[in-house]
This record gives structure tokens, sequence and C-alpha cells, in this order.
């Protein structure tokens, strides 16, 4: 007996036949991403899972308070050292001064941290209990 072979029309439909099936099975897997990131973008689901993360550790706020308190310093460095100035140097000094004082505070946050301490407990002491 021998095979029947398969017109090129036939396996023609049978291409289309497998691509269609595998658009159906791609469309849907598209469908499911997009209805995963719609839920995700939700703001309720935003801030879940944003104080899941505050709450997970403190990566993030010490990444969010190390730059704002290195960004002050750097501030009120240039302000104090400009003043109320209107020299054209000294303001470029004072910038130079800015980004220095911010650049060396964001690469050593330990050192912020243990001035902080000291800095804390200078002007907060700690209050002594008298025993009963």
């Amino acid at each position: 007996m021998r095979m029947k072979k398969e017109k090129p029309c036939d396996k023609l439909k049978n291409a289309i036949h497998l691509l269609e099936e595998e658009q159906t099975v791609k469309r849907q897997l598209l469908k499911n991403q997009l209805l995963i990131a719609a839920d995700s973008l939700k703001p309720v689901n935003i801030i879940k899972h944003t104080l899941k993360d505050v709450s997970s550790g403190n990566d993030l706020i010490s990444s969010i308070i190390v730059p704002a308190v290195s960004f002050a310093a750097g501030s009120i460095s240039k302000t104090i050292f400009v003043g109320s100035s209107g020299n054209i140097i000294r303001k470029i000094m004072g910038s130079v001064l800015q980004m220095k004082v911010t650049d060396t505070i964001t690469k050593h946050p330990d050192i912020i941290k243990s001035l902080g301490a000291i800095l804390a407990e200078r002007f907060f002491p700690k209050k002594e209990q008298k025993p009963l």
C-alpha cells in the first residue's frame, strides 16, 4: 500500500491552521499579561506594595534619607559660604563646595548616621531612672 502524498494546498492549510492556533495561544498569554499589568498599576496595589517594601527593610528609607540629607547639607554649606555676596567667584566656589559636601555625604552615609547619633545624645540625653 502506498501512502497518500500530501498536496501543497493541504500542507498550506495545515500550516495556516497551526499558525492560527499559535496566534490564539499568544493572544491569550498577552491578555493575561495585560490583566496582570493593569492590576499591578491600580493605586491600591501600588500603595500596598510600597508599604510592604518599606516594612520589609530600611533600604528604601536609607535610600531616601541619605540623598535628602546630603543635598540639604550641601545647600546649607553653600548658603553659609556664599551668604548674600554678589561675587561671581564666591558663588562658583559655593557651588563647588555644595557638590563636594553632597558627594561626600552620599558616599559615606555611616558618617551621617554616627554624627546624628552623637547629636541626638548631646541634645536629647536619656533621663536616668531613679530607683524606687
